[in-house]
């Protein structure tokens, strides 16, 4: 495999179940040497891996499938036309053109529906002042990234008319959010600015859905993420890199706070890893992607049982873009493995199931590098992991020169197959 086989490959990523979990659109990448970047078109598949389908071939690319409450439209994110800004179009599954509900003035980002369907939100930053569009019809539009920013804000647009309605206003940036499950409220991450070095500035906030009421749910100095309110409404969840006394320079943890109010304190203290992604199951469950050093696997906590966390997943693999759909019970994730780097596969009970074969013939292809954990004790008694990686065409007994690369911390690891294209 040579470099340019590498970049070659394609790249799943943004695995999203439809609402009965029958059904996954995704993006699947490739690049685009003529473009000199990478372009992604939305796909589906049943979860039975039958009947792959590509859904859209716009020359820009589309990005952010996201289903309909119903399962009736897709919505997605996409230049389209002329265009200048991403904008939310709607395709609808049974047949038919995407067509573009939003017309906003700057580009959107970060779409999730209303539960009843009638409304989509999105993330969108404040608008060019007639001076900056005057520059940047002239190509005069250089910036200093770090002073000139534009806040970022919170917005709604009824799928019916189009109508758009502004539901956060003020010197401060939303970085996420959430839609409750109700729908009759929002929880959202507000920074001072939307630069990277800003977050750990920023609180959980949450409001009603019409943007009123807006409350403050911690105040702590660390960057929180993955904000969600429970299904009964009463509980947020977020993950933040802290300890339980709100120190930074932690591993990320999960953490709960009352959605009116009050001291936030961690789901399980004793939990020994890294916390890559959370959600709730069901008001007494939360279910996590755990980085477990060169494995990253799914865990179920009971939350009257915190020290006794459930692992469901075991293997030599790494995971991304992991969902669960409460809908149907069933988590969709990207597995990563030495031959197969990035398929998609569903899990309801039992074990995961593979559902496309984008990488089947790579072996057939390439020979492709054998994998293995090692570990050994440091100096100071600590135990350190690492993977190690065999020549192709290795032979046992003979000697090898060994190339040692070193991983920083002290979140994140590399794992197996993790393959990280176009980085």
């Amino acid at each position: 495999m040579t470099f340019l086989d590498l970049l070659a490959l394609p790249v799943l990523s943004d695995p999203q179940l439809s609402p009965d979990g029958l059904t996954v659109a995704y993006v699947q990448d490739a690049p685009d040497w003529s473009q000199n970047k990478r372009i992604g078109h939305l796909w589906r598949i049943g979860i039975d891996g039958q009947h792959p389908e590509q859904l859209t071939r716009g020359e820009r690319g589309e990005s952010s499938p996201r289903w309909s409450p119903d399962g009736r439209t897709l919505a997605f994110l996409a230049k389209r036309g002329d265009e200048d800004d991403t904008q939310v179009q709607l395709l609808p599954m049974a047949g038919g053109e995407a067509r573009a509900l939003s017309a906003h003035v700057t580009a959107v980002s970060a779409i999730q529906w209303a539960p009843d369907g009638s409304r989509i939100y999105f993330l969108a930053d404040e608008a060019k002042t007639i001076e900056e569009r005057a520059r940047g019809r002239k190509k005069d539009d250089v910036f200093q990234y770090d002073e000139q920013f534009k806040q970022r804000q919170l917005w709604s647009i009824a799928v019916a008319t189009g109508n758009e309605t502004r539901l956060t206003t003020g010197d401060w940036s939303v970085t996420s959010y959430r839609v409750a499950p109700d729908g009759a409220r929002l929880v959202f991450e507000r920074a001072p600015t939307p630069l990277l070095g800003d977050a750990e500035h920023g609180e959980v906030w949450t409001m009603k859905a019409d943007g009123s009421g807006e409350t403050a749910l911690t105040s702590n100095g660390v960057a929180e993420e993955d904000a969600a309110v429970s299904p009964d409404g009463t509980t947020v969840l977020f993950r933040a890199a802290a300890s339980a006394t709100f120190e930074s320079y932690f591993q990320s943890a999960v953490f709960t706070v009352p959605v009116g109010g009050g001291a936030a304190r961690p789901v399980a203290p004793k939990f020994p890893y890294e916390v890559q992604a959370a959600s709730w199951a069901d008001r007494q469950t939360v279910l996590l992607v755990a980085n477990m050093g060169v494995h990253s696997e799914i865990f179920s906590i009971d939350l009257r049982h915190p020290d006794e966390p459930r692992q469901i997943t075991d293997g030599e693999h790494a995971l991304d873009g992991w969902s669960y759909g409460a809908s149907s019970g069933r988590h969709v994730f990207v597995l990563q493995e030495a031959a197969r780097p990035g398929e998609i596969w569903t899990l309801s009970t039992g074990r995961p199931t593979r559902v496309t074969d984008v990488f089947g013939d790579l072996t057939k292809q390439f020979k492709i590098a054998r994998q293995e954990r090692v570990s050994w004790k440091a100096q100071d008694g600590q135990v350190v992991e690492g993977l190690l990686f065999y020549p192709v065409d290795y032979q046992t007994g003979r000697k090898y020169p060994a190339v040692v690369q070193t991983h920083g911390g002290p979140a994140s690891s590399d794992q197996f197959a993790r393959v990280r294209i176009g980085e």
